[in-house]
């Protein structure tokens, strides 16, 4: 590690530069995965808590605070569906969703309250359930495209955003390459890692990365496509019929024991 610096931009974001890498700073106050009922998908949903306006120059530790005050604070929900690829970004006002929580939960003399982190968490978990129960009462993802807070008002509109897809990327020439994203799932919970298979039409290969929520670091391991045919029986017909997720599903249980070795061994705490 040559360089390690944080800097603020003109908006008061932190951002984290450790060499080539760029990273934005957040305090979640919850991060989990939930299962969607009946799609054989899961959803990431994360909760954080930022000051409705920030200033640059500043930058201002999270602490307790009196209930009148979360007027100041705004409720971040973002939902990503980890096989489909779509990730939603909502916003709520804190004290808003305070409110209905407390009454809720038949809380007395809320608005005289001194909040701390650990209320904040166990409010995020009554939320979560919130999301859980939607999910399941629909047959499909695609329906829950607002979170379900009834009586609050989202203070923004919900964001779809398609930055996951990684159809177009450039490689170290330059030269612009046909990537596709063809698997995304969780590959293991505790601790949470996230596996991506991405095929090179080109160069006729496959790159699986295994990211890793613990040490925010990516593993990489390149199969040609020849490689992998010895794995899986009739791919290149799985190819062309565009096929990409029974492909996953099957490479990855077809390596999942070398895959959690390989994952293992290139984490920090083991290359030392």
């Amino acid at each position: 590690l040559e360089h390690l610096d944080i800097i603020q931009t003109n908006r008061a974001n932190l951002i984290l530069r450790l060499d080539n890498f760029r990273g934005v700073l957040k305090e979640y106050l919850l991060r989990d995965i939930i299962d969607v009922g009946g799609n054989d998908e899961q959803c990431l949903v994360e909760i954080f808590v930022e000051e409705t306006s920030k200033q640059p120059g500043r930058v201002s530790k999270f602490a307790s605070f009196h209930f009148r005050e979360s007027v100041n604070y705004d409720l971040y929900i973002r939902r990503t569906l980890i096989n489909t690829e779509k990730m939603y970004n909502e916003k709520f006002n804190l004290k808003d969703v305070l409110t209905l929580y407390f009454t809720r939960t038949g809380a007395r003399e809320y608005r005289q309250m001194t909040l701390k982190y650990v209320d904040l968490q166990t409010m995020c978990r009554f939320l979560l359930e919130s999301i859980r129960n939607a999910f399941q009462l629909n047959e499909t993802s695609q329906l829950i495209q607002t979170v379900p807070i009834e009586g609050v008002q989202n203070v923004s509109k919900t964001k779809l955003n398609s930055n996951l897809d990684f159809q177009l990327q450039i490689d170290s020439t330059n030269i612009i390459i046909n990537n596709f994203l063809i698997y995304r799932a969780v590959f293991t919970t505790k601790p949470l890692q996230l596996l991506a298979i991405i095929f090179n039409k080109r160069r006729s290969r496959f790159t699986i990365y295994i990211y890793s929520a613990t040490y925010s670091l990516n593993a990489k391991k390149i199969l040609p496509l020849k490689e992998v045919e010895f794995m899986i029986p009739h791919i290149r017909a799985l190819l062309h019929l565009g096929l990409y997720k029974e492909i996953g599903f099957r490479l990855t249980r077809y390596l999942r024991n070398s895959l959690l070795v390989f994952a293992y061994s290139n984490w920090p705490d083991v290359r030392k």
